[in-house]
């Protein structure tokens, strides 16, 4: 992935903290009401687990990272924020 400007890393970061938030207001809590005992709840937690690490290394929290390099194991996950971000202002 190419370097970020500053205020591309910076939409990148609200995107991603917004969709971790939706993601744990719609699914992960739902998932924990119905299923309290399911098998797959941590692959729900792990994928969690993932957006918060993305947040970081975007920030330049992640330890050994700088924040103005983010590398391409993150390209799946940095699509699937922005297409959660533009899909419903595309429909508005």
């Amino acid at each position: 992935m190419p370097d970020l400007s500053n205020d591309d890393r910076n939409l990148l970061v609200w995107c991603a903290e917004m969709y971790l938030d939706r993601f744990r207001k719609e699914f992960v809590s739902q998932i924990q009401e119905e299923f309290a005992q399911i098998e797959h709840l941590r692959a729900v937690t792990g994928f969690e687990g993932q957006l918060q690490e993305l947040i970081l290394t975007l920030t330049g929290e992640a330890d050994g990272v700088p924040p103005d390099h983010v590398s391409d194991h993150w390209n799946l996950l940095i699509k699937r924020i922005v297409l959660a971000y533009r899909v419903p202002r595309l429909t508005d």
